[in-house]
């Protein structure tokens, strides 16, 4: 279990190595996501390779959006993690850990992880408050398949959100539309009375 380096923002580029920072994290779902930021690290800096990410890593939120919680998976295999994210290696053999995510995002875990924060102002987790994470266990199989089962099933409900969030837009253009077609005279109201 690690976090990021510090300062990483001074390597900041338009192209070099995927930079994971807190923003990428979903808040409801398991799946990296927004806008990527690149770094370009000079020949030196050789303490990335702490942070390097690989894939089935499961990354929380530490810092700001706690609760935020991820798997890496595809293309941000071999990206660098920022400093406000915890970086956890599970031992895959005994630990799914995108079952591990799906129990994190439910109320016991998003409390748990809401208990540990600390801070005045600025609430934030240590690393050993993610170590110190209670989670359910069950044979490795189980793990699996409970985790497949919520990916199909979440996939299926982000699709119908996806759906009713055109259908959402499409209604709020023909309100325009007709809003538009009334007030300039383009419908004959007086066949309407």
């Amino acid at each position: 279990m690690t976090s990021g380096s510090r300062g990483w923002g001074d390597y900041y580029a338009d192209q070099g190595e995927r930079f994971l920072r807190i923003g990428n994290l979903p808040r409801a779902s398991l799946g990296i996501g927004g806008d990527i930021q690149f770094v370009d690290l000079p020949a030196d800096v050789t303490e990335g390779s702490r942070t390097m990410l690989q894939e089935g890593d499961l990354l929380f939120s530490i810092t700001a959006y706690l609760g935020s919680v991820a798997v890496v998976e595809g293309v941000w295999a071999g990206a660098y993690v920022s400093q406000h994210v915890a970086l956890c290696r599970l031992e895959r053999d005994q630990v799914d850990p995108r079952f591990i995510g799906w129990f994190m995002l439910t109320t016991a875990g998003q409390d748990q992880l809401n208990e540990g924060a600390a801070g005045g102002t600025k609430m934030q987790l240590a690393l050993d408050d993610i170590r110190g994470l209670r989670v359910p266990t069950a044979p490795i199989e189980q793990q699996r398949r409970i985790a497949a089962h919520l990916d199909r099933q979440t996939a299926k409900i982000d699709a119908l959100v996806a759906e009713t969030e055109r259908f959402i837009e499409l209604s709020k253009e023909r309100r325009s539309a007709l809003i538009t077609a009334a007030v300039t005279g383009q419908i004959d109201l007086r066949e309407m009375a």
